[in-house]
């Protein structure tokens, strides 16, 4: 079956939050996911939250805990886009499929300097070069969604970690993971 239809932004980028979100949780972290209010997980090391894209406001970004708003992010927290997939080359001689390249792009923001750390290290083993992403087609079904590909590969990774020193703003640990994603379609 061609794979175009199903190599949505959609389908890549909720299977990658999902990836990230599993080993989070293995990791012993809830997953508090911002754009559905939901809470999933069992929490020994504390929640992170998934949000679909962070604010413009930075002010938006809170360290306190307490009751959770729409216009709150509590930290530490996550964000995950995909960019447009390009073709590189074919497969082989003949064949109709091609090699494609996206981008995952994963932000957040940490509480201290330890969990700043902690998060980069995490990023580091769960992305490394030649581990699979699962790739689901959340579009044909939402809530059992079938595996279009087991067998898409991580390359090229990327992680910057800065602390913002100067900002005025309690949230000063950001990380930036970039990552490409190459599959066959």
């Amino acid at each position: 079956m061609p794979y175009s239809t199903e190599y949505t932004t959609e389908n890549l980028t909720t299977s990658l939050a999902v990836y990230l979100a599993n080993n989070f949780t293995q990791a012993g972290w809830a997953i508090y996911w911002q754009a559905t209010d939901v809470l999933s997980g069992t929490a020994t090391m504390g929640e992170v939250t998934l949000v679909p894209e962070f604010p413009n406001d930075p002010n938006v970004l809170t360290l306190d805990s307490g009751t959770r708003t729409a216009d709150k992010v509590f930290v530490p927290a996550f964000s995950v886009r995909i960019e447009e997939p390009v073709e590189m080359a074919r497969a082989g001689l003949g064949e109709d499929l091609f090699e494609t390249r996206t981008m995952g792009v994963i932000e957040g923001y940490a509480k201290n300097e330890a969990q700043h750390l902690a998060f980069a290290t995490m990023l580091r083993n769960w992305f490394r070069e030649g581990y699979n992403l699962p790739v689901y087609n959340y579009t044909a079904d939402p809530a059992n969604p079938p595996v279009i590909d087991g067998a898409v590969v991580f390359e090229n990774r990327v992680i910057d970690r800065v602390k913002f020193v100067d900002l005025p703003r309690p949230v000063k640990y950001y990380i930036n993971l970039e990552v490409d994603i190459v599959y066959f379609d």
